[in-house]
């Protein structure tokens, strides 16, 4: 075990590891955030939620995966797969459904 930590009440999804070599960072999807986890990190800031900033609507979470390079992608009850950067920032938003988008893997 590396680590063992309360991250609060929310059921948790899914949970994916990033893809990127000697990279020990995973997402968390839960009922009501993304949480992206860095048990390595020398702060001691174990996780952060994903943020939205300005520029995209919020929206709730069904699925996430790391391509090679360590960005994740998530897919939101809105139909958008959100694109987000190795420090857990949205910084790119693609309409993929009408509906929800309850998968999305990395190939």
């Amino acid at each position: 075990m590396i680590v063992q930590v309360s991250a609060g009440t929310d059921s948790c999804l899914e949970i994916q590891w990033s893809k990127k070599p000697n990279d020990l960072r995973f997402a968390a999807v839960t009922t009501r955030a993304l949480q992206f986890w860095h048990p390595a990190d020398a702060t001691k800031k174990l996780f952060k939620h994903g943020t939205f900033g300005q520029k995209f609507p919020q929206t709730k979470f069904f699925c996430a995966a790391f391509d090679e390079d360590g960005l994740c992608y998530s897919g939101g009850a809105n139909g958008n797969i959100h694109c987000w950067d190795q420090r857990g920032e949205l910084g790119l938003v693609l309409k993929a459904h009408a509906g929800e988008c309850t998968a999305v893997v990395c190939h």
